[in-house]
């Protein structure tokens, strides 16, 4: 195992969080609701922790990222892929990545603390799993205009005109945003919008259903 560049800042932090706010971090973990947002979980815990919101959100990002290595590993125990981090961590030759007092005990109760909160670990998976997808959508604009029927040349005034909507779709692909549109008319759009009510509506069926079996189903801002 080797640990990401983009990691490597957290994950000494991590090392050198105080006890206590960690302890304090853990508290108010285990009394919230999963998120498949990150930032949303975050932001909750900073609040009860009395934390940082965005510190919060790098140490959630960087346990996130655990959590997806340790699910692609070789069906790893806990105690065995804290290991591994550590190993890693330890072998980076990175000072930053070593204990404060040379102790590596105290890293790997702290690591599988938080790798055992059932909260993070829920929102960690959903989350992975929501990007396990090529394309991830980011945002939509419609935009709206008249475009004008020339008959009889140009010096004379259009005759007739047609509505289009042009649907701009915005997404992510391979840590890129990437754009495409598509041209619509009223017809198209209406028949948008009833396929998006249906697809509204069986989500809520879907979510009574799984709330009658006992499965919670995670929004990405819970209401």
């Amino acid at each position: 195992m080797r640990i990401p560049k983009g990691q490597e800042v957290a994950l000494g932090r991590l090392f050198r969080l105080p006890e206590g706010e960690l302890s304090a971090l853990v508290n108010a973990l285990e009394k919230l609701s999963p998120s498949v947002s990150l930032d949303h979980l975050a932001k909750r815990a900073a609040a009860a922790a009395n934390r940082n919101p965005a510190d919060t959100y790098e140490l959630f990002s960087l346990i996130s990222t655990l959590h997806a290595v340790w699910d692609l590993g070789d069906e790893q125990t806990q105690e065995e892929f804290v290991e591994s981090v550590c190993a890693a961590a330890r072998d980076s030759g990175n000072a930053e990545l070593q204990p404060p007092d040379g102790g590596w005990e105290p890293i790997k109760r702290r690591l599988s603390k938080l790798l055992a909160v059932k909260s993070l670990r829920a929102s960690a998976k959903a989350l992975n799993i929501f990007l396990e997808n090529e394309r991830l959508y980011c945002r939509g604009r419609i935009l709206t205009d008249l475009r004008p029927i020339f008959l009889a040349g140009e010096n004379v005034p259009p005759s007739a005109a047609v509505i289009m909507h042009s649907l701009r779709i915005s997404y992510h692909q391979d840590g890129k945003l990437r754009s495409f549109f598509v041209a619509l008319e009223s017809e198209d759009a209406r028949q948008m919008k009833r396929q998006l009510d249906r697809a509204l509506a069986k989500e809520e069926s879907l979510r009574h259903a799984a709330k009658e079996g006992g499965i919670t189903c995670l929004r990405f801002k819970p209401e």
